[in-house]
């Protein structure tokens, strides 16, 4: 990230409104990106446990970590 700090402007920094510009739109997508990849899913993983526990019942969650072979056998359905 770049920080800017101007105290007096002349010709030093050349077009210094538009390398902020920039810096912002920049950050604003870098921004959505982390959104769309990592708070987006983990909000659907978590809506979609909270209806299958709602429909199905509270065991219904845990029982589809089987498929897992890591966790195979230490859950009990």
């Amino acid at each position: 990230m770049t920080f800017y700090s101007l105290s007096a402007l002349d010709d030093r920094i050349k077009n210094a409104d538009q390398l902020i510009t920039v810096d912002v739109s920049k950050f604003s997508n870098s921004l959505a990106e982390l959104y769309g990849n990592m708070a987006k899913p983990t909000l659907d993983m978590l809506i979609y446990n909270y209806s299958l526990s709602k429909s199905v019942g509270g065991e219904g969650t845990s029982c589809g970590y089987d498929a897992d072979p890591r966790v195979q056998g230490q859950s009990r359905c």
